[in-house]
């Protein structure tokens, strides 16, 4: 579904901005809307969050005041044409990215002249605006939300509907109707893949009961091949009843419950649009995805396998954390797309804020369909292993889903533990030598302390191979030694304070073991991320 991204000035539509997404979050619920004041914590980099926020399958309103044009800063320069200005940052990136993007004037503000507009913000004189004013608030606002609904957002599960008065009017519903047809039209030119690239835009899936609510643990999406060659003996059955055992077989006694998991097929006639489907969206449990599998079965047609990896990065829209794509194919695409790794690539592009790691999985490929599935995986940055054997395939499956999955979150985490060390080796070598700076020593140990508590290691389970057991627990430690020399660097500078030398030496000395500690710590971490990651290639 997709998100709703308000942009407005301060200076300009604050308030309206407010008061609109007090009236979206009542229809279509909070974790859907997103404006700055209230979606972004402290502590965090602005930039980062708005990039993410402007990624995937996001609807952007850009409200527009009387004094949107005219505003300036201190030096008397234009907001609109400022390269660091946030408002204009967020539309020149939601236009970059072709995101929907509906301008919307409030309290008698008019659609600007071109001339009137920086170059890359003109393309929002080509879609129709929506209009907000304070003497018909609930009917405009009313507008607003039957256009987002016709773009495909839908209203909070359970949620109060609204219904303006105005909808019982014969003439109004009519202009209204025809206004929000305009407007979908003239957004499609910012749907994501609608133009320059091979990329369809899909139905998306039946509704059905809300799943469980995603969490902040690994996200990755199984995509399946259902195309006829699935269909070839394999094992005991077919590919793909081999297929599904392994993935049960995997899902249920190898992965957390915490894990949110997502599934997807493809299959089909390549000039037709519906050759890839979501099947189940993000959510924890591992049964709920079995039984997904259960109900999969072989069609008619080749494989789609680039266009399902293309559709797929739009799913993962939102996510956070360690994200994978697991694509498991009979047969190399047979589409021909031209330069697919550039197609691939290109899409991901348009999320900014999202990182993938893609793997592919072979069932039984031919020589010929390994050489491309290897180099497809070579050039998008993913890893790639065919299977002859019902047994080479759980392997495979078990690598990809739980190995990588679990190397990935390890190699996140200590990144940002690293963050937290070159703060706190800032804090002790910079501030606290001969030049002493206790504000500066205090303001980088209230950096890594915020750092420290970004890195998130899970614990390692019973079911884990136990390499990713003994992975996971270097990594808690190595978080430990981080908290421990947090904790040495505090006890520093109290020391230095108080001028007690004998608690100033321990301090140090604690801090100086904990740094060999941990280095050593990290070496083992690193080469057992390499073994993981090698020991079935």
């Amino acid at each position: 579904m997709p998100k709703i991204f308000i942009s407005y000035r301060r200076a300009d539509t604050g308030p309206e901005a407010g008061r609109l997404r007090t009236a979206l979050v009542h229809h279509f619920g909070k974790e859907h809307i997103f404006r700055d004041k209230d979606s972004i914590p402290p502590g965090v980099n602005w930039r980062d969050e708005v990039r993410e926020a402007l990624s995937g399958d996001t609807i952007v309103l850009a409200l527009i005041g009387k004094t949107w044009i005219t505003g300036t800063d201190a030096s008397g320069q234009r907001l609109i044409d400022s390269a660091t200005s946030n408002n204009r940052l967020e539309l020149e990136t939601a236009l970059g990215a072709r995101l929907r993007t509906i301008p919307v004037l409030v309290e008698g503000a008019e659609v600007p002249n071109e001339g009137d507009l920086p170059d890359a913000l003109r393309a929002l004189l080509t879609i129709n605006a929506l209009r907000l004013r304070d003497d018909d608030w609930d009917n405009d606002s009313e507008r607003v939300v039957k256009t987002l609904e016709a773009m495909g957002v839908r209203p909070a599960s359970g949620g109060q509907q609204r219904q303006g008065r105005w909808l019982s009017r014969p003439k109004r519903w009519l202009a209204a109707a025809a206004l929000v047809a305009a407007v979908a039209v003239a957004a499609i030119a910012f749907m994501p893949g609608s133009q320059h690239s091979a990329v369809r835009v899909e139905p998306g899936p039946e509704p059905g009961p809300a799943p469980p609510p995603p969490n902040d643990g690994p996200n990755f999406q199984i995509v399946i091949d259902r195309s006829e060659t699935m269909n070839s003996a394999f094992g005991k059955g077919t590919k793909l009843d081999e297929v599904k055992r392994a993935l049960v077989s995997v899902l249920q006694e190898k992965t957390a419950d915490t894990d949110n998991l997502s599934l997807r097929e493809f299959g089909g006639d390549c000039s037709a649009l519906n050759t890839t489907r979501l099947v189940l969206p993000f959510a924890p449990g591992e049964d709920r995805l079995a039984r997904g599998l259960d109900g999969l079965t072989t069609t008619r047609g080749t494989s789609t396998l680039v266009s399902a990896i293309i559709d797929a990065t739009g799913d993962f829209s939102g996510r956070r954390g360690s994200s994978g794509i697991i694509v498991i194919s009979g047969s190399y695409d047979a589409c021909k797309h031209p330069n697919p790794d550039a197609l691939i690539q290109e899409r991901l592009k348009r999320y900014p804020g999202l990182t993938l790691d893609l793997r592919f999985i072979g069932v039984a490929l031919t020589r010929q369909e390994q050489s491309m599935a290897g180099e497809l995986a070579r050039k998008t940055g993913g890893t790639f292993r065919n299977a002859t054997s019902p047994a080479q395939l759980t392997e495979a499956v078990e690598h990809a889903i739980v190995v990588k999955t679990k190397v990935g979150e390890v190699q996140a985490a200590v990144e940002i533990i690293n963050e937290c060390l070159a703060h706190l080796n800032t804090a002790v070598v910079n501030h606290l030598g001969a030049n002493l700076d206790y504000n500066a020593a205090n303001r980088e140990v209230s950096a890594a302390e915020v750092a420290l508590n970004r890195s998130v290691v899970p614990a390692p389970e019973p079911q884990h191979p136990e390499g990713v057991r003994e992975l996971l627990s270097l990594a808690r430690q190595a978080r430990d030694d981080q908290q421990k020399m947090l904790e040495a660097t505090k006890a520093l500078i109290a020391a230095k304070q108080s001028n007690d030398a004998a608690a100033e030496t321990r301090a140090r000395s604690a801090y100086n073991q904990l740094v060999v500690a941990y280095n050593s710590r990290k070496d083992e971490i690193n080469a057992l991320q390499e073994r993981l990651l090698n020991s079935s290639n």
